[in-house]
């Protein structure tokens, strides 16, 4: 009652506030008229908005104070007032009426009151769902239903003034994102799938109904975060959290129901039934957008699935309207399964949803809170290890000059406690979110401060030479420690570049894709109607054109390896000749234009695409050796601590055998593993070491056993730094440029990944492929087959592609006689030749490249509602455009060269008649390859 109270004073408050802002456009408008310029322009559109601002004040506003004030008897409007529904829809619409005048304002405005009004209208038809689904009455159906087909309207109403009020002035890639995100919205149906609901819910069927809000929400949700990304994370991070408090929630419940004993369980039943009745209503008005798949592993053999979040959440919706059921009917261990099969439902959801939240992070934030992490330890790391140091000069003058040295004992203990808080928050950290990279430099660090307590005991009784060994002993510890990191440091930076590379390229993608749909979209539009209404669509062409300009930069960062900027150029020239035919009222040569302009669109888009792909393939193998290297250095962890147990007598032979033997195995499955990935047979190198070292334990021998432990503790070291050599060379692969002087080992290498990530598409989709979807992959493959052994025949002849063009041509064989094993097998094979050629041919010709962006900066937690996707991606983007400079000036002038051709075409293209473009068109293609 309190909060209605307060409420309703705050809508006067607003209404006093527009109707201040009323007067002041009342006194601005007669200073026109009294300088005589009221007929301009903007006078007419200050009055309406003017007008827009008393009514809302005067109707909606004041009406909505009213009705809140009747929820705690202040006045009575009407018999119903006193329900908060009333008072609610009336706030909302009040809102709403304010952001149909607020969009006018700009595109930026525009874009905020689409995002706020779609999440708003998600929100309300959560509560409509839950309300409908606990519904009891046929009254309350009517008005249900009613309140659906409101909310209906206000959708239409929504995207009709977007459209209506849309500007066409600024910032065009924005408007068409937002132009793009309400045409998708209403080509999802949102509206008639509400009134769908509404029809269901009249006729009772809140089955039916329950299903189709719960789409309808999704489509809300998925129209907001298609415009806004950072309110994607930060919705996902609160729906995670919501998520995991209802399963602990679900699961303290079912604990208390299944271990109460009868007469407790009777006393309680109504409470544990509103509990019950709260968490389903929690689970029903749950925001969820659609889940997309996760990414795909590097040994992944078919594309991933969507998670089953809609069949979990109706799952554990189910449970608990039966727990609910039998909590009534006083069933205590009916009720107690049922929660449990609840409970179940919503731990899967949960892991599901964390691992989405994890994938989204990536995508809007990359890895650079990791990277400052990691960055921060260093940075400490360095610090203790030079205090040490410091500590250790102190101590060998003050022995050199013959002086005592207890008084250093205070400050080593000191920087004892300090490395010893730091290791005790990465512990916590640790059990928070397990990290493989902790536990060995936890061993390092724990042994520093293990070496420095033992080290101040020494120079407390003046003991030099132990004091000095131990301080030498701890430097040591701290300098492996800053190695550790450094290490993680430096894969973490390469995988986090070419996240944000994958990112920026993914926005470019999205960018061409909404520039050929909205093309298209302008092409039917001009052969539907007249030549009046086309050229009411003159504002959109005009944008479409500026879009056509803005998105080129965005595409340099692909333009040194395909060449995108020809194919733009023509499409350019061409959307400016269909305006101009528009324009003298020749409106079949405007459509032969735009259609023209639409083909080269479209292969811009595919051309971006295919870079796409190329990066995905990338990113699949330097996600495996990055966790891969995470894993060298916890096994090399696991067999420095059995090599230090080794010489001690307090450890059994046979028990340290039998955990010799368990690393040993581990090892040579990582090994494999990675053999596999990369075809380097060197990852083998530790397993006989530690076999040799088995076998030295099974006989008693100590001393050799340590020995093999050291040797193969030194491979497993060697085998991390080879693993960062190969991320350092595969990681740049996707930008690297093609110009006319690049070496032509070079150049095939670059085919190569591009026919292997146009493979590793093919054999998944082979995999979950049905008979009649064969025939169109037995035609990709066999055109894989015929580029591969081009590529194999264009230089030197290289065994791994001469066996990849073999797979392949064997894979072409089997789809003819349909034997799906032996199509899998081939293609497999394949797979695996072309990738260990990728990696063999990335070392040989050392094709690093060094991070683009400063990963730390990355980073963005903006808050829900802060950022559109085309805002924040075009400054992103251009972090990408800056290649390396050229070593010498003749150099120099070439890649620029190759880099204004497209320029140079489109002012040649654009004296030329249309039909010769095509000719031209061909012409450059030919060149270019």
């Amino acid at each position: 009652m309190q909060s209605c109270q307060l409420e309703a004073i705050r809508q006067e408050m607003i209404r006093k506030q527009l109707n201040d802002l009323a007067d002041q456009i009342r006194v601005l408008l007669d200073d026109l008229a009294a300088n005589n310029v009221s007929d301009a322009p903007q006078g007419e559109s200050l009055n309406e908005v003017r007008s827009a601002l008393l009514t809302i004040a005067e109707e909606n506003i004041s009406k909505a104070a009213q009705l809140l004030r009747a929820q705690v008897g202040g006045e009575n409007i009407t018999p119903n007032a006193s329900h908060p529904a009333h008072a609610t829809s009336v706030v909302n619409a009040a809102a709403r009426e304010l952001g149909s005048l607020v969009l006018l304002r700009d595109i930026d405005s525009a874009q905020e009151v689409f995002a706020r009004e779609t999440h708003m209208l998600a929100q309300i038809q959560a509560s409509l769902r839950w309300r409908t689904t606990t519904n009891n009455s046929a009254a309350g159906l009517v008005a249900l239903a009613s309140e659906q087909t409101d909310l209906a309207s206000w959708t239409d109403r929504l995207i009709t003034d977007i459209q209506a009020g849309m500007r066409y002035d600024k910032r065009p890639l924005a408007v068409l994102r937002l132009t793009r995100s309400t045409k998708d919205l209403r080509n999802a149906q949102a509206e008639a799938i509400m009134n769908r609901a509404s029809a269901s819910i009249r006729e009772g069927n809140t089955d039916q109904a329950n299903s189709l809000q719960s789409d309808s929400g999704r489509t809300l949700l998925d129209a907001e975060f298609s415009i806004r990304l950072s309110g994607a994370y930060s919705t996902l991070i609160k729906t995670r959290n919501a998520l995991q408090s209802l399963a602990d929630a679900q699961a303290n419940l079912s604990a208390k129901v299944s271990t109460a004993d009868a007469g407790t369980f009777r006393a309680l039943r109504k409470s544990f039934e509103n509990q019950q009745n709260v968490l389903r209503k929690k689970l029903l008005t749950l925001l969820l957008s659609t889940v997309p798949p996760p990414r795909a592993r590097l040994f992944d053999q078919t594309p991933p699935k969507v998670p089953p979040v809609e069949k979990l959440m109706a799952e554990a919706d189910l449970a608990m309207a039966n727990a609910l059921s039998q909590l009534g009917n006083n069933k205590q261990e009916l009720a107690s399964s049922e929660q449990r099969r609840a409970e179940s439902a919503l731990i899967e959801l949960t892991d599901i949803v964390a691992r989405w939240s994890v994938e989204t992070g990536l995508q809007t934030q990359g890895l650079g809170t990791l990277v400052a992490a990691t960055s921060e330890r260093l940075s400490r790391i360095e610090e203790y290890e030079a205090k040490v140091v410091g500590l250790l000069d102190k101590t060998d003058i003050a022995a050199a000059n013959e002086q005592t040295i207890d008084s250093l004992a205070a400050p080593q203990l000191i920087l004892a406690g300090e490395i010893d808080q730091f290791v005790q928050d990465l512990v916590e950290l640790n059990e928070a979110e397990p990290d493989r990279d902790l536990p060995p430099l936890l061993s390092r660090l724990e042994q520093a401060t293990q070496l420095l307590s033992a080290g101040a005991q020494s120079l407390k009784v003046n003991s030099v030479d132990p004091a000095i060994d131990l301080q030498g002993q701890a430097a040591d510890a701290l300098a492996e420690a800053y190695v550790i990191v450094t290490a993680q440091n430096e894969r973490l930076s390469l995988l986090q570049d070419l996240l944000m590379f994958q990112r920026a390229v993914g926005f470019a993608n999205g960018y061409m894709a909404d520039i050929v749909t909205e093309q298209r979209d302008l092409l039917a539009a001009t052969e539907a109607g007249d030549l009046k209404a086309a050229l009411k669509l003159m504002p959109q062409f005009r944008n479409m054109h500026q879009c056509i300009e803005e998105v080129a930069p965005l595409l340099d960062m692909i333009a040194a390896r395909l060449d995108v900027g020809t194919p733009l150029a023509f499409a350019k020239a061409d959307f400016e000749d269909a305006m101009s035919s528009l324009e003298i009222g020749d409106k079949l040569d405007a459509i032969d234009a735009q259609d023209v302009a639409a083909e080269s669109l479209a292969e811009v888009q595919l051309l971006v695409g295919e870079i796409q792909t190329q990066t995905g393939y990338v990113a699949e193998i330097i996600e495996f050796l990055h966790a891969a290297s995470s894993d060298s250095a916890m096994l090399r962890y696991r067999q420095r601590e059995l090599r230090n147990r080794v010489t001690s007598d307090q450890y059994a032979v046979t028990d340290l055998a039998q955990q010799q033997n368990e690393l040993t195995a581990s090892v040579n499955a990582y090994a494999q593993q990675l053999t596999r990935a990369t075809g380097m047979s060197e990852f083998q190198t530790p397993v006989a070491y530690m076999t040799s070292a088995q076998k030295h334990l099974g006989s008693g021998n100590r001393q050799a056993a340590h020995d093999e432990m050291s040797f193969a503790e030194l491979s497993l070291t060697e085998s991390t730094e080879a693993l960062s050599v190969v991320i350092s060379m595969l990681h740049g692969l996707p930008r690297v440029e093609v110009i006319e002087q690049t070496e032509p080992e070079l150049v095939r290498l670059i085919d190569v990944l591009a026919l292997a990530s146009d493979h590793r598409t093919v054999f998944r989709n082979t995999q979950i492929a049905v008979e009649q979807d064969l025939p169109p992959l037995s035609i990709e493959q066999q055109a894989l087959a015929i580029r591969c052994e081009e590529i194999a025949q264009a230089g030197d002849s290289h065994d791994l592609l001469v066996d990849a063009s073999k797979s392949l041509s064997d894979a072409v064989a089997a789809f003819k006689s349909s034997d799906r094993e032996v199509i899998k097998q081939t293609q497999n094979t394949a797979d695996e030749k072309l990738r260990h050629y990728i990696v063999q041919q990335a070392l040989f010709l050392n094709t690093a490249l060094a991070p683009t962006v400063d990963s730390e900066g990355l980073a963005t937690d903006d808050g829900e509602g802060t950022d559109s996707e085309s805002a924040f991606s075009a400054g992103f983007i251009s972090d990408f455009v800056s290649g390396a400079t050229p070593k010498d000036s003749r150099t120099e002038w070439k890649v620029r060269g190759d880099r204004n051709r497209a320029s140079l075409n489109q002012n040649f293209a654009r004296e030329l008649p249309l039909e010769y473009r095509g000719l031209l068109k061909n012409y450059y293609e030919r060149v270019s390859k």
